[in-house]
């Protein structure tokens, strides 16, 4: 599997927000913390899946940037003083042949005294499981924990939640690991079309996820389609929405805190209410030359890993109780 940037990276994998830690936002710190967890998870044998959820909180407000009804919200570690890295970091692990592992690690700045962790969730009542402490290369806490099918991970779209703590304190880190990403094949609108009879998953036949050699990027497609409705309130062949960031300004102090670099392109057909609402959106691929320009470093919060091609679709996913990642 492809590495994510990550601390220590090099070339088109230097960390999110650049290398100077002492720099970086919150949103960076996550990036980087869950980044390193998933290519450690993806580099053990036999791995099928791996959700990364770190304990953080979201400072919601009332901007609506794009006017939609979404409202952008800010990360926070709260009294955590490190930028380097978060205090605790979980990893859900799924295997081809073997059970699904969680690996909680605290971190080494911590010194903790305690010897296991005690986790607690609830099925059929309270229940607690004690993880016996290692202390890892980096000098980090970390414990592993064989997780029961009752624990609820068993789905990524359950609520099921759980906390931590070194055994003996009075704090506990929630750890939710929620990531509803289904197929397209599992959802019941794959049978659903709008009137011209075009599928509401692709209606303008832009992916190229079942071409074996692709020729051009779904951007490429989208800037010289002739699409088969009014998209962005134009006609078949309209200028694309253009945002110089996603979702990444919050109001704070009287101006404007930027979260993340990078612009997106956008094509919508709305429809409502007879029919539907659908958009293409177009992410820019990451330039790590931004985050290093910008006052605070900050994360890509529009591209990828790769440098080719420059643009490329993507899609976002929103924390929840755990900043939750996956691959």
């Amino acid at each position: 599997p492809p590495v994510l940037p990550h601390p220590g990276g090099t070339g088109d994998l230097v960390p999110w927000g650049g290398t100077d830690a002492s720099r970086w936002r919150p949103e960076a710190t996550l990036a980087n913390a869950t980044s390193d967890a998933l290519n450690r998870a993806w580099a053990m044998p036999g791995v099928t899946d791996a959700v990364v959820a770190v304990p953080a909180s979201m400072v919601s407000s009332q901007f609506s940037e794009f006017g939609d009804g979404q409202l952008n919200a800010l990360a926070t570690l709260g009294g955590w003083q490190r930028k380097d890295r978060p205090p605790v970091v979980a990893t859900l692990v799924s295997f081809e042949n073997a059970p699904k592992k969680a690996i909680i690690r605290f971190d080494r700045s911590m010194a903790l005294a305690a010897t296991s962790f005690e986790v607690v969730y609830y099925a059929n009542g309270r229940k607690t499981v004690d993880l016996p402490i290692v202390r890892t290369a980096d000098g980090d806490f970390e414990a592993e924990w064989i997780v029961a099918a009752e624990v609820g991970f068993e789905s990524l779209t359950s609520n099921a939640a759980v906390v931590v703590h070194p055994k003996g304190w009075n704090d506990w880190f929630p750890l939710w690991f929620r990531m509803p990403v289904r197929k397209i094949s599992e959802l019941r609108a794959k049978n659903v079309s709008f009137s011209d009879g075009r599928n509401v998953f692709d209606r303008e036949g832009i992916s190229v996820q079942n071409e074996t050699n692709p020729t051009q990027t779904p951007y490429e497609r989208l800037a010289t389609h002739r699409f088969s409705g009014r998209y962005n309130g134009q006609g078949t062949q309209p200028s694309p929405y253009n945002p110089q960031d996603i979702h990444a300004r919050f109001p704070a102090s009287g101006g404007m805190l930027t979260t993340g670099v990078g612009q997106g392109w956008t094509w919508v057909a709305d429809e409502r209410p007879n029919a539907f609402k659908v958009m293409y959106t177009c992410f820019e691929a990451r330039q790590p030359e931004l985050s290093r320009r910008s006052t605070a470093s900050r994360p890509a919060a529009a591209g990828t890993t790769s440098a080719t091609p420059r643009r490329r679709s993507s899609t976002t996913s929103r924390p929840g109780r755990s900043w939750s990642a996956r691959r």
